[in-house]
């Protein structure tokens, strides 16, 4: 069993708390813990050790596995996570199932892009045709592949070269993990699934063209079993 959580933008009391009663409900007997982006909203490395902290109180046998968001500076995670039980690293290995951790925090190459887009680098496509090749891989990226809404403002804040991404997918990318849209969603390719993680600080509703908040919060639970991988919302509102 794995739990997900997702865009905590901490540095309020209040998204503190949201965390926190996330955490609570996943428990201290937590194994493995994926991080999908967008822990700060203006990163530090004080604050990052404040995340480490928190982590380390209430799930602390916990081992976690981070990735960074469009808010998240990825070179103060490393040094901040140095040495701890919060991990950055390209694959990981979970009951026979290979997690491919990519990077879209890059900022886009084409300056129009809308601030919060990301991009995906070179080497991280790579990685994806070449694990891809002979056996299934679930993919944790932050911004969503595969179009979640129909809404305007959301859909212009995505991966500049997501077009690129897509190409890479083969068979073997059964699962696409991701953040960013502050809601839970869960929809499926011929071949793939994607489910996005929710907040754990607050939703948005995706329905609207306009930006709007919602009190919509939570984590996920992943389980796999018999080649097969099924995805449990808690919901912590």
């Amino acid at each position: 069993m794995i739990h997900i959580i997702s865009d905590c933008h901490l540095g309020n009391t209040e998204n503190e708390a949201h965390l926190i009663k996330a955490l609570m409900k996943i428990g201290d007997d937590c194994k493995f813990l994926f991080v999908m982006g967008d822990i700060y909203t203006s990163p530090s490395i004080k604050k990052y050790n404040n995340f480490k902290n928190i982590l380390n109180e209430y799930i602390p046998n916990a081992k976690v596995y981070a990735i960074a968001g469009n808010h998240d500076d990825i070179n103060l995670m490393r040094k901040s996570f140095s040495g701890s039980n919060i991990l950055i690293k390209e694959k990981v290995s979970i009951d026979g199932m290979t997690y491919l951790f990519i990077d879209s925090s890059h900022k886009p190459i084409n300056r129009l892009m809308m601030l919060g887009s990301g991009r995906v680098s070179n080497k991280d496509l790579s990685k994806i045709k070449k694990e891809s090749r002979k056996k299934e891989v679930t993919i944790l990226i932050h911004h969503p592949i595969l179009k979640v809404s129909n809404s305007k403002w959301f859909n212009e804040i995505g991966i500049e070269n997501v077009d690129d991404v897509i190409n890479k997918l083969n068979k073997n990318c059964v699962n696409i993990i991701c953040g960013h849209g502050h809601d839970f969603n869960h929809n499926k390719h011929s071949t793939f699934q994607q489910t996005m993680a929710p907040s754990t600080a607050y939703g948005f509703d995706l329905t609207l063209d306009e930006f709007m908040r919602t009190n919509r919060t939570g984590a996920l639970i992943l389980e796999y079993k018999n080649q097969k991988s099924t995805f449990q919302y808690v919901k912590t509102y």
